[in-house]
């Protein structure tokens, strides 16, 4: 299998662009060498529209629909699928500060099932995001990539001491008093947060390498489905995350990452994924496979901002229709999905032995916690 990856909505770091609120990665993949086999079929459309190579943007308005119908007729033909991860950005920074602030292994103000447990986590994610605004939601995103570690830890400090009065509006109680512990813990002890190591890699924090992935996720389940016993991966170059990417496949690859529950994935199995599969980069000029993803990501991008499908891409969004993967993130989306999994664990019925075992594993939580707290302020 050959795979073919391009992005839209690259901000770099700068995540509160009110023009670009999302990132997306998306991806080509085929059964055969697309750049080899489609070669040919690529540089006779170039050709017929008159441009050197095919790039989305550039496609005169008039050539647009011959454009599109053409790329559907090779899509077709190459039986090619496509996949989309995309991220809010402004989404991404919310869930970045609980990850940081409420982390129950580093903050032992925060029962460890809060942040384990996805349900509970997403309700830390949302109760905040109501009442935080967005300047204090940009002073916590700079601070993380601040060079200088003293000025670094500083900033965080401010920010936790700015949070406090805010968090006091979060209208449940339970979830205010959670929030009010881990602000608590983080306050007397800072040090105890981890930030980031390295400048550079601060930039993991970044939208492209959380929609990293589950693109490689759903090629991982393509891959599978096809029995594709190679898979050879090839990024746009002009991705300033190349390196990162790269780095991050190599994790994927080896199963280096560790597990889902590890990670606080919604599953708990091997992050192992597209094992023996080679990653590299290459120029949009010369790629027909990147082409193609750029040509659907202006489609994907075109419908996000005017909330319809061009009617020139129609054709190609025709073919897609069943043959494309998806992954969002954003507030709608998992406030959905988190109010679906609320739905079902209280359509659940509690007996009174659920009830005991639960309150007895709850104990024990809270014991090993404030035991923890003991040990760690002893040694102070």
């Amino acid at each position: 299998m050959w795979a073919y990856f391009d992005e839209s909505g690259n901000t770099g770091t700068n995540v509160f662009d009110e023009e670009q609120p999302f990132f997306i990665i998306g991806w080509m993949a085929a059964r055969t060498n697309f750049d080899v086999r489609a070669a040919r079929d690529m540089s006779a459309l170039a050709r017929k529209i008159g441009v050197s190579h095919l790039h989305a943007n550039q496609i005169p308005p008039d050539k647009r629909r011959t454009y599109y119908l053409d790329l559907a007729s090779i899509a077709r033909f190459y039986d090619v699928r496509f996949g989309f991860s995309r991220i809010e950005k402004t989404y991404l920074v919310a869930c970045k500060l609980v990850d940081v602030l409420f982390d129950s292994v580093e903050n032992f103000g925060v029962p460890l099932h809060w942040y384990f447990s996805r349900p509970l986590r997403m309700g830390l994610v949302f109760s905040l995001a109501r009442v935080t605004p967005e300047e204090l939601y940009r002073e916590f995103w700079n601070c993380l990539f601040e060079r200088n570690s003293t000025r670094r830890i500083a900033l965080f400090e401010e920010v936790i001491q700015k949070l406090v009065p805010y968090s006091q509006l979060i209208e449940d109680l339970r979830v205010r008093e959670v929030v009010a512990s881990a602000l608590d813990w983080a306050t007397r002890h800072p040090e105890t947060i981890s930030l980031h190591l390295t400048r550079r890699h601060s930039y993991g924090h970044s939208p492209n390498i959380a929609a990293f992935t589950p693109a490689i996720m759903m090629l991982d389940n393509l891959a599978r489905r096809w029995e594709s016993s190679s898979v050879n991966l090839l990024h746009d170059r002009t991705s300033q995350f190349g390196t990162l990417l790269q780095e991050a496949h190599g994790r994927f690859e080896s199963g280096t990452l560790g597990t889902g529950r590890e990670l606080m994935l919604p599953f708990e199995g091997s992050l192992q994924f597209l094992q023996g599969s080679q990653f590299n980069v290459g120029e949009s000029e010369t790629s027909p496979g990147i082409q193609m993803v750029d040509a659907a990501l202006w489609m994907l991008t075109r419908t996000d901002r005017d909330g319809a499908i061009p009617d020139e891409a129609l054709p190609l969004h025709r073919y897609m229709l069943r043959r494309t993967y998806f992954d969002d993130m954003s507030f709608n989306t998992c406030y959905k999905s988190t109010a679906i999994a609320h739905q079902k664990i209280m359509a659940q019925p509690l007996t009174a032995d659920d009830e005991t075992r639960a309150r007895i594993q709850l104990n024990e939580i809270e014991r090993q916690r404030l035991e923890a707290i003991v040990k760690y302020e002893s040694t102070r």
